[in-house]
């Protein structure tokens, strides 16, 4: 019957085919999503990337020990393999099986694509001025930012400077100060409003922080702060 079932798939050009004696397993791989046993889950996986190559897979149930021809040479085959071992990448994915939980497993996952993307991160020309704030990706980080505040951390602001980049200024300084108009300077410098940065400060050294524009954005419970001040010079960001 394996002869006879090898032959039909030479006849169909149908590149996949999975041939066992036991109906138990060959349904447990059709129609498995994962299962405890490793051996299953390997081939469950290969089965997927078999389908997503346009690979069709077709699956043989041949009965065992019912006087098939080639029945015997599968058992030889199957006792040959079990006396040679198993290769060491069956090892070592059958004891990563075995031993991680489906928990520890997504934590796994989770903390390679973490840092695949902090890799890129960190590599990439794009988003210096962010990167000054943030120079790697950070989970503790507010993924939802006030407006303003996402503005000012991305530099990506109505602040001269940023316009200048754009062509909507002409060189990019301050109004009052005629130095670079920056979100530090803007923060931190710029002497036409020393009277809403005292707030500013009153408010900052009330939390224990220093009046540095990196630490402002950076810090959450800053945020109230920053956006009082903003409010109170009037200048659109």
């Amino acid at each position: 019957m394996i002869l006879s079932a090898l032959h039909w798939l030479t006849l169909s050009k149908i590149r996949g085919a999975f041939i066992s004696d036991s109906l138990r397993v060959i349904n447990s791989i059709r129609h498995a999503t994962w299962n405890k046993h490793g051996l299953i889950n390997k081939i469950v996986c290969s089965n997927h990337v078999l389908l997503q190559r346009g690979t069709r897979v077709v699956y043989f149930w041949i009965p065992a020990h019912r006087d098939v021809p080639g029945n015997d040479t599968a058992d030889t085959l199957a006792r040959l393999s079990t006396i040679n071992g198993p290769s060491p990448t069956d090892v070592v994915s059958k004891q990563a099986l075995n031993k991680l939980s489906l928990s520890e497993s997504t934590s796994s996952i989770s903390k390679h694509c973490w840092q695949l993307w902090n890799d890129q991160y960190t590599a990439s020309n794009k988003a210096t001025h962010y990167k000054l704030l943030f120079p790697n990706i950070d989970k503790t980080v507010q993924h939802s930012l006030p407006p303003k505040i996402f503005r000012l951390c991305t530099g990506h602001c109505q602040l001269n400077g940023h316009l200048h980049k754009l062509g909507l200024h002409l060189d990019g300084h301050c109004d009052t100060c005629s130095t670079p108009e920056t979100v530090e300077h803007f923060l931190i410098h710029c002497s036409k409003f020393n009277s809403q940065r005292t707030e500013l400060t009153s408010n900052i050294r009330a939390l224990q922080l220093t009046l540095d524009w990196i630490t402002l954005l950076r810090t959450p419970k800053a945020q109230r702060s920053i956006l009082t001040y903003v409010k109170q010079t009037g200048k659109p960001v």
